[in-house]
């Protein structure tokens, strides 16, 4: 960030590259730095980041304000920095919860971040539980604003297309720190990793009293929104199922994990990525 007539305002991403960050980090007494593009640390609005300044940087000059250019913002995005003393390059990833499910964690130049939830699916997830010794794996997304961003580092990477024969995740297509892409509406890629081959790991219940609570299964009933019955924990696994009726369970409706382009409603909320959004029912005939 750039203190200016008052303000501190984001560092625009336009044109800022390593020889930028070297030059940052150098002023503030490290080593060596690298750059990162496109709002790693989260999305904000564009009166947070210099929108008509730049900086362009050879990597020789003494100070940040050397290499501060009158120009437009082109990407609305700001541009972030990681320092050191000491470079460490390897990159490492794991899941950040327990040993088979969590928020994939990304280490790189000794610093924890995540992957940004761009074109996330079960096809990645799966070459990563793979790879960690589990049969298979399913992709879910962890709430971005859930996470505070100081704690949850910069998305290094974005974008993976894997085919499912590879052998690491990082063998994968993806995008990397200096061209992730708009992760503005993007959460955190996650996994779950386990050795079953099927959904029969998949089961509904009700979460309450007899016929009453958080749907965490289905019954003949009254949907109630809201979490009426109080929030849930862990990943969301479906939102905006679509049922006619004569269903025989919930898997033969339709299912999304995270379904963004759904119409909104007072029951059927257009984004549902928190517990805030649990669904519930009153059951009002049990069924044998």
């Amino acid at each position: 960030m750039i203190y200016q007539n008052k303000t501190w305002l984001r560092v625009c991403d336009t044109g800022f590259n390593d020889k930028a960050a070297r030059v940052v980090c150098r002023e503030m007494g490290f080593n060596d730095g690298r750059a990162i593009c496109c709002s790693a640390y989260g999305a904000v609005g564009e009166k947070y980041i210099q929108m008509n300044n730049t900086l362009r940087c050879n990597g020789r000059e003494k100070n940040v304000k050397e290499c501060l250019r009158e120009e437009r913002c082109e990407s609305a995005s700001y541009a972030s920095v990681v320092c050191f003393g000491v470079k460490i390059k390897s990159m490492m990833v794991k899941p950040g919860g327990n040993d088979n499910k969590g928020q994939v964690v990304v280490t790189h130049y000794g610093v924890e971040g995540r992957i940004c939830s761009r074109d996330w699916d079960d096809a990645d997830a799966h070459v990563m539980c793979r790879s960690m010794n589990y049969q298979n794996g399913m992709a879910y997304y962890h709430d971005e604003l859930a996470t505070i961003s100081s704690l949850r580092g910069p998305y290094w990477l974005s974008g993976f297309n894997c085919t499912g024969d590879e052998a690491s995740l990082l063998e994968c297509p993806n995008n990397t720190r200096l061209n992730l892409g708009n992760c503005s509406s993007s959460h955190i890629a996650s996994v779950l990793c386990f050795n079953d081959t099927g959904e029969s790991a998949i089961k509904y219940y009700i979460n309450g009293g007899g016929h009453y609570g958080r749907v965490e299964g289905y019954s003949e009933g009254v949907a109630v929104p809201g979490a009426a019955y109080g929030q849930g924990s862990g990943p969301i696994w479906q939102s905006h199922i679509q049922c006619v009726g004569d269903e025989p369970d919930c898997g033969g409706a339709l299912t999304v994990v995270v379904d963004r382009y759904s119409d909104a409603s007072w029951l059927l909320p257009l984004i549902c990525d928190s517990h805030r959004d649990d669904a519930s029912c009153s059951v009002l005939r049990m069924l044998n």
